[in-house]
């Protein structure tokens, strides 16, 4: 085989494997998130010392618990599709 091939092949098959990884990671951040209530522990402004604030965690003062919620949300819409049987084509090729 062209090595020109093979090797778009391998990179191909790396990046599925990260992607797969990826959201492996987000199942699991997500199933941490609520196992934690972070939801309800974190709160989007400081309200005391004791509260911690998003603003509290590497500056992200930008982001709001919806914004975690949403990515959460657009994990869900992602196994749906894999539930669909795209999680087969990937499995198939991961490195």
């Amino acid at each position: 085989m062209n090595p020109i091939y093979s090797n778009h092949i391998t990179r191909v098959r790396q990046a599925t494997t990260q992607l797969i990884d990826a959201i492996n990671q987000l199942r699991a951040l997500k199933a941490e998130w609520d196992a934690l209530d972070l939801g309800n522990k974190i709160d989007d402004g400081k309200r005391d010392d004791s509260t911690p604030s998003f603003g509290d965690f590497e500056g992200q003062t930008h982001l709001t618990k919806a914004d975690i919620a949403a990515a959460f949300n657009t994990l869900a819409a992602i196994e749906t599709l894999l539930n669909q049987g795209h999680a087969t084509n990937l499995y198939r090729i991961r490195a």
